[in-house]
């Protein structure tokens, strides 16, 4: 992995060949441009899940729940974790399966001048 004074930059982009496609990556960007709008010092992390989630929605999209944003720094895949969804799956002890929860997106934190983060955004077409 390539580093950059101690840091691992990423990148990536996504080519499409068909309508449905380009519109869902359309949509994927719009839902982005609503994560990024909410960031700000003193917000909480879950609004980023919640602006894309209603963005995706209304587009007639769902979110992927399997991807999630994350800190980046000397160590690459860290917290803060920012969730795109609303709700999310919870491992129950007993069992060690998934469980869907029903509080939803209550991933905690508030974003901190400094803070460095991705946001991964991962939407499906409905069908």
């Amino acid at each position: 992995m390539l580093l950059q004074w101690g840091f691992s930059p990423f990148i990536s982009d996504t080519l499409v060949e068909d309508e449905p496609g380009r519109a869902l990556v359309h949509a994927t960007s719009e839902a982005l441009a609503a994560g990024l709008e909410v960031c700000a010092p003193g917000r909480q992390f879950k609004a980023i899940g919640n602006a894309i989630y209603h963005t995706a929605t209304e587009g007639g999209y769902s979110v992927s729940s399997q991807f999630a944003g994350h800190g980046i720094g000397k160590v690459f895949h860290r917290t803060p974790w920012i969730l795109h969804h609303r709700q999310h799956f919870k491992v129950m002890p007993s069992t060690f399966r998934l469980k869907l929860s029903s509080e939803g997106n209550d991933e905690p934190g508030v974003m901190l001048p400094g803070h460095c983060f991705t946001i991964e955004v991962c939407m499906r077409i409905q069908f």
